[in-house]
């Protein structure tokens, strides 16, 4: 009796922790270490901005400082799944990106073919889901059905994103300030575009508590004690 409740107690240990094992922070409850989504780099910069320490494993660190490579969010065993804009962000917040790690603001971590105006054509109607309402495929849907055109705009950094890459390099360019501060100024209503602006700010704490569903989640609970400050 005395073995399975600590059996039981051992799987709830696991079953709340959140951290994977590269030492990153997920949204979801990880399993024996086991990363539990695609954004780890994303959600351990929301908690680094909220005050948190992270410590994580050098090599995924290294493995992860070239946004060229195959992503790990996308950790090494899961090098198909390329990088994504919030990944970006995380990875610069956390100093694993540099600007000159970008290939001209593009982050693609596929070879791009010569640009050809009738093929990209071909290839961006195939991504249009509906005309009316007018709404595109999920982001997953070029790179896994070999959209190769595409990559050379689904793979570039948003003008408002490289203000915010660029400062955490010291680094300053007037334009992308400029949009930068002109986007921060447009309502957000969604989750996602909520924490990335908190993460590029640090306002909206709100957005946090209404992120993670989890009260025990490390993001709810630091976000919790900066409340009380």
């Amino acid at each position: 009796m005395r073995f399975l409740f600590f059996l039981i107690l051992s799987f709830n240990v696991m079953a709340n922790d959140f951290v994977d094992k590269y030492g990153r922070i997920h949204d979801r409850q990880v399993f024996r270490g086991e990363p539990s989504s695609d954004n780890g780099w994303f959600y351990s910069a929301v908690y680094v901005r909220l005050g948190g320490k992270l410590n994580i494993d050098p090599k995924i660190g290294e493995y992860c400082s070239k946004a060229r490579k195959r992503h790990p969010e996308s950790v090494p065993e899961r090098e198909e799944i390329p990088i994504s804009r919030d990944e970006i962000l995380g990875l610069a917040y956390l100093g694993y990106l540099k600007p000159e790690d970008l290939d001209g603001w593009n982050f693609s971590p596929y070879e791009k073919e010569e640009f050809n105006l009738v093929k990209f054509t071909q290839e961006a109607l195939q991504l249009i889901d509906s005309f009316f309402p007018f709404k595109l495929k999920h982001r997953t849907y070029f790179w896994k059905n070999g959209l190769k055109q595409i990559n050379h705009v689904a793979f570039v950094v948003p003008i408002q994103d490289r203000h915010f890459i660029l400062s955490q390099w010291g680094q300053y360019n007037w334009f992308y300030h400029l949009v930068h501060e002109i986007d921060n100024l447009i309502p957000r209503e969604d989750r996602s575009s909520r924490q990335i602006g908190f993460l590029k700010t640090g306002k909206d704490i709100q957005s946090v508590f209404n992120y993670y569903q989890d009260p025990k989640h490390p993001a709810v609970v630091k976000a919790k004690f900066s409340n009380r400050k």
